[in-house]
């Protein structure tokens, strides 16, 4: 059963509209380029070791709910 670790609210005014979420201990952004296109057509993307959120504004604060998981979570949704 999936067990959520860590929950962080986020509250930022991100430059170059995009905010970048990283693992601390990772020194190589091997893929940045790919992901940072594709968060431009998706919102949002991720090379394992970051996390690339495109926003559509830089002049007020953004908030972004970050949760941190041991596995995939259920989706709460039904079809």
């Amino acid at each position: 059963m999936p067990t959520r670790h860590s929950r962080h609210g986020l509250t930022l005014r991100p430059d170059y509209r995009m905010v970048v979420l990283r693992d601390i201990y990772c020194d190589a952004a091997v893929g940045s380029t790919a992901a940072i296109s594709e968060a431009n057509k998706n919102v949002a993307a991720s090379i394992g070791y970051e996390v690339y959120i495109v926003v559509s504004q830089d002049l007020i604060e953004v908030r972004a709910d970050v949760e941190s998981w041991d596995e995939a979570p259920e989706d709460d949704f039904s079809a």
